[in-house]
């Protein structure tokens, strides 16, 4: 049973990965005059994943930890739905909810470097300790935001931030999981 959810919580860092280079890349070469387009698209994407995770929440067994999770979802939501609604300052929404992530990311990355990987003894831990640093440090870049002066920068940061964000958790789940008994 355990080895199951191992197994299914590999998949899904692998495959939210993958979505996020592809999401990146999409990022990094749009073109200005598709920013607005992407930013809508967003908007969209975060309203269907949060409705997904209200169905999960629904058909699950309902502990804590799921409540936080409906919270969360509930949270993608309202900030979907606000890039979808209130067009005039939607860029920054978007810069605000993928600092947050980077934040949480480094902050995951910092966690799972001493609990996992420092236990475990592997060699290197430290790298990923650096590496979270840096993913918050981008973090708070993207909030402190020296490029308003045009949203295709800004758009393009946050995309290069997003594949450097999904290259640390390959990096992290490569360095974390038990590849030597597999």
């Amino acid at each position: 049973m355990i080895f199951q959810e191992l197994n299914k919580l590999k998949r899904n860092t692998i495959m939210s990965s993958i979505i996020l280079i592809v999401f990146g890349i999409l990022m990094v070469l749009c073109p200005e005059n598709y920013v607005r387009t992407m930013i809508e698209l967003i908007g969209a994407v975060l309203l269907v994943f949060s409705m997904i995770g209200i169905l999960e929440y629904l058909s699950s067994n309902k502990s804590l930890i799921r409540y936080i999770y409906l919270t969360g979802w509930l949270i993608v939501g309202i900030v979907g739905f606000m890039i979808l609604i209130f067009e005039i300052d939607s860029l920054y929404t978007v810069g605000v909810l993928f600092g947050a992530f980077l934040i949480l990311s480094g902050l995951s990355n910092i966690l799972n470097a001493f609990v996992y990987a420092k236990r475990s003894g592997r060699k290197g831990w430290w790298v990923l300790v650096l590496l979270g640093l840096a993913l918050i440090a981008c973090g708070v870049l993207v909030f402190i935001n020296p490029w308003w002066d045009s949203y295709s920068k800004l758009f393009k940061v946050i995309g290069v931030m997003i594949l450097f964000s999904s290259f640390v958790s390959i990096l992290r789940l490569i360095w974390i999981w038990p590849i030597k008994s597999e």
